[in-house]
Formats: structure tokens, sequence, C-alpha cells
């Protein structure tokens, strides 16, 4: 025990004779597995939200692009889709960004008609199915100061103001889904956007 309390002591005296040297030597390695355990731990964070992203995700998107940019699509294009060898189902989308000159920000809309297009745990409500009813992410709900019971107004493509009431608040395993998500009826959502009859954001 004392000849290792000796080779302790000299192995203290030397660190202490060259202190300011080892000192530097232990900032220097600490500073680099600080960075380098950051850009671990944020690499597998992002990692994680894209792997719950993608659980709900369509296995293939199509889209139409006009003059190099993304334009709405004829829903007929999903009878030649589905006659393809291999194709299951075929559905129209109907989402898009809403500036909200409330909180300044942009919000995600998506419609729905039989199901979500994510897994959505609902908080509190339901989802919508009637009209003039919408959904709101819990990170919607705590920027607007809304919730079940209560009302979301909104502008319309045309500058007029439409109510929605608000029948469900939700999460998902995502937070990055659900922080600026409002879910609509498809119905209401085409009625919101002016989108024209017949087409739809993506198949």
């Amino acid at each position: 025990m004392r000849r290792r309390l000796k080779i302790l002591e000299f192995a203290l005296s030397s660190l202490w004779r060259r202190r300011f040297k080892n000192l530097a030597i232990i900032a220097v390695y600490g500073f680099v597995i600080a960075v380098l355990a950051s850009i671990l731990l944020m690499t597998d964070a992002l990692r994680g939200e894209a792997e719950q992203i993608l659980l709900g995700a369509p296995d293939l998107v199509v889209q139409r692009v006009a003059a190099g940019r993304h334009d709405l699509i004829p829903i007929e294009y999903a009878e030649e889709i589905r006659a393809l060898p291999g194709v299951g189902e075929v559905r129209p989308r109907y989402w898009g960004y809403y500036f909200d000159a409330f909180t300044e920000s942009n919000l995600s809309f998506v419609g729905i008609d039989d199901e979500a297009p994510y897994e959505l745990e609902l908080l509190d409500g339901r989802l919508p199915s009637a009209p003039y009813e919408c959904a709101v992410g819990e990170g919607v709900a705590r920027v607007r100061s809304t919730g079940v019971g209560h009302e979301l107004t909104l502008i319309s493509h045309d500058g007029l103001g439409v109510i929605f009431d608000v029948v469900g608040e939700f999460r998902s395993p995502s937070s990055i889904l659900t922080n600026d998500l409002v879910v609509f009826r498809n119905a209401d959502l085409v009625e919101l956007f002016g989108i024209p009859e017949g087409r739809a954001v993506d198949l």
C-alpha cells in the first residue's frame, strides 16, 4: 500500500511541476470531446425525428412541376398511376403553408378524409369530421391560446375571415410535425386555399 502511495505521490508531483501545460492539454481534450459529443447528440436527435416522420409518410409522392416549380396536379392522373403494376393505392393530398399574422409565423395545414396522414396522439377531443372544424397541434394551441371548445380564425385566399371550431388537440412522437400543424377536412382546406376543382397538391 505504501509503495502505491509513493507512485501516486510521484505522479501527482510530476503533474504539478508542469501544471500549466497539463491544464492546457486537459482543456483542449475537454473541448474536443464536448464538440464531438454535441455533434453526435444532434445527429442522433435529427435521425430520430426523421424516422418518426417517415413512419407515416407515403411510399411515393407524385408532384406536378411546371416551369421548374411545384404546381397543382390533376386528380385524374391518379387513375393512370393506379393502373401501373405494383401500385396498391393512390390518394390525392391537400396541404399547404399559411402565414399567421397573429403570431407572425408559418403554420402547416393538412387535409384529411378518413384518417390522419401521421401518427397523431389526441390529447383532447377528436379529429375534424364536420364542416368548419379543425384540430390543432400542441404548439399551435400554445401560441394561439386556443384549444378544444375555442375558435380559430383564419384568412382565406380571397381575403375573408373564416372561423373554425377547434374540436381536437394532438401531439405526435415527432415534435417537428405537431408544433405548427393544423388538421382540417379536405373540403375545408380546398375552400380555404381556393384550390380549383379536380386538382390536388400532390398524389
